[in-house]
């Protein structure tokens, strides 16, 4: 049996995978309201037990310079 990790790499390369994970960022907000009503909570990550979490940093609007 694979870990987390492993598969999800397995997946990502494109080999033989256990279980495809999902990103929970990736849900429209309609899909994020019904879950939180559903289930009671916004813990999607432990709820599918995702490998992935999520990272974003927000860029300038005024960057002008992109050298």
């Amino acid at each position: 049996m694979a870990t987390p990790r492993e598969n999800l790499i397995r997946t990502m390369s494109r080999q033989g995978f256990e279980s495809v994970p999902i990103d929970p960022n990736s849900f429209c907000p309609s899909q994020l309201e019904a879950f939180k009503n559903r289930f009671g909570h916004t813990d999607y990550y432990a709820f599918f037990n995702s490998p992935i979490r999520g990272l974003s940093c927000k860029i300038k609007q005024d960057f002008s310079d992109w050298k």
